[in-house]
């Protein structure tokens, strides 16, 4: 038997390892949570304005190549061994705006606007879908992290399967994707790296990630498994992870990325990002800082912008009402890479703020964006302060505008009956809570579970095992294909 014929029947059984091992940390799998963001991707898109983009994912296809493009961005995460560094570097970068920038480089070069094939579309559509990945996790590390760490002494490596779970508990679950990714461009536009990225890198995160979690036979009751698990430790996160008032929830970041999904469609087709350069503010208009305390993350301002800008290149000012400056410092995220641009920028008081009172921020640009142009933007932006510490009352409009129905209906409204998945007990008064005992009987496709809890590591260990069976049978098939030519 050939060398390359036994490697490729064993290779199975080390991949099934290094998946589940893998799996076994939950730092391999980014914030929040691969579910959340297949979520929070697919309710941004049902909530674009009328126009050709939202037409555009009328199409199943289209919007299929969108959600596991969002799921997609994570999967260099999971092998470990000889192929760790590599899927990693990809995984990485498939996250920020310099391999968002160069795909939308390579799409106006090689294939731009109007598109009429079906296949053009869903390139553009799984570009939008890692980059709405990796806008989330920014916002989600750069705000709700904090809160987490500050409410309930949490941190990334609980918070993100926990958040998956409390999704799949409170019923919310309901996109599922099958596999597709635009395989020539991504590995062309990976040769930046100089890593060495081939398909078979990419193809050992991907077997991994979708026969573990993302498929619909075990996924949803595996990331239900880790809320259970980890509820217990996550009292504010609980109550709060899926609340549009709290900014960086995941909810909450449901506008900020409809929103990019607008501005990069206007970047392929060439226009202007440099003179609107703000996407969406934290709190946004009619909302409040819920936090007077500058040690609270909850009395920070954010911003989300079109195209990353260069951090030291914005000048930002804040001044209540009466024109009286408020002290504070700034911060600019800048992951997957050293030339500091960011797509959210913070501010951080440094002084106790006074209750119930208007302010403004105005954030002066004066430097370049990731595509090219030179923003010189004057952006002035209303911000309130609560009323009085940890009180919500107060006289502005606080309704929670998400795009999507009120949290209590969500698992309906969107499609999914609450009683997919079993409560979690003593979970409260989520909206999966109610009838959560009856077994959903459909045969959709869709992941819903029994009502039988099930053990998230037994899942995974089957999953593990099918990985394996998978693997198996592809390198047969593949023996036996070469044999017969």
């Amino acid at each position: 038997m050939k060398f390359e014929t036994v490697r490729s029947i064993f290779r199975p059984a080390l991949l099934a390892g290094i998946a589940l091992g893998t799996f076994a940390m939950p730092s391999a799998v980014s914030s929040h949570g691969i579910m959340g963001h297949m979520h929070v991707t697919g309710w941004a898109i049902e909530n674009l304005p009328p126009g050709e983009l939202r037409d555009m994912f009328n199409d199943p296809e289209v919007m299929n190549a969108a959600i596991f493009g969002s799921a997609y961005t994570d999967s260099g995460y999971w092998p470990k061994g000889s192929v760790e560094s590599q899927a990693r570097a990809y995984g990485e970068h498939t996250h920020w705006e310099p391999f968002i920038q160069d795909f939308v480089t390579w799409i106006r070069v090689n294939d731009p606007p109007p598109w009429t094939s079906l296949e053009s579309k869903k390139r553009f559509a799984f570009m939008l879908g890692c980059a709405s990945h990796g806008l989330q996790d920014e916002i989600f590390d750069s705000i709700f992290l904090d809160q987490v760490d500050y409410h309930d002494n949490g941190n990334q490596d609980i918070a993100d399967p926990a958040t998956d779970g409390f999704l799949a508990i409170d019923g919310h679950l309901r996109f599922m994707p099958t596999e597709y990714y635009p395989k020539d461009t991504v590995l062309e536009l990976y040769q930046t790296l100089n890593m060495g990225i081939s398909e078979e890198t990419v193809r050992y995160g991907l077997d991994a990630m979708e026969t573990l979690y993302v498929n619909p036979r075990t996924g949803y009751a595996v990331a239900a498994g880790f809320g259970r698990q980890h509820g217990a430790k996550l009292g504010w996160t609980r109550a709060h992870y899926f609340d549009a008032d709290v900014p960086g929830s995941i909810r909450s970041e449901i506008l900020p990325t409809m929103r990019y999904m607008i501005a990069l469609w206007e970047r392929v087709q060439g226009q202007n990002s440099a003179d609107n350069p703000v996407l969406f503010q934290y709190p946004d208009d009619g909302r409040f800082l819920r936090s007077l305390d500058p040690a609270d993350p909850a009395s920070w301002v954010t911003i989300v912008t079109a195209a990353a800008a260069k951090a030291d290149f914005v000048m930002p000012d804040w001044k209540l009402d009466d024109g009286t400056p408020i002290a504070f410092t700034k911060r600019g995220t800048h992951w997957g890479g050293t030339d500091q641009f960011a797509r959210v920028m913070q501010l951080r008081p440094l002084e106790q703020l006074p209750a119930g009172r208007a302010s403004t921020v105005t954030w002066n640009f004066n430097g370049p964006l990731i595509n090219g142009e030179v923003s010189t933007a004057s952006v002035v932006l209303p911000v309130q302060t609560t009323c009085s510490e940890g009180s919500g009352a107060c006289p502005i409009g606080c309704e929670a505008r998400t795009g999507i129905t009120s949290p209590e209906e969500v698992g309906t409204a969107l499609g999914r009956p609450a009683s997919c998945l079993p409560a979690e007990e003593g979970s409260g008064s989520g909206s999966g809570a109610e009838g959560a005992a009856t077994e959903n009987k459909k045969g959709d496709g869709g992941g819903c579970q029994t009502s039988r809890p099930a053990s998230a590591w037994g899942l995974l260990w089957f999953a593990a095992a099918l990985l394996g069976l998978r693997s198996v049978r592809s390198a047969r098939r593949d023996e036996d294909a070469a044999t017969k030519g």
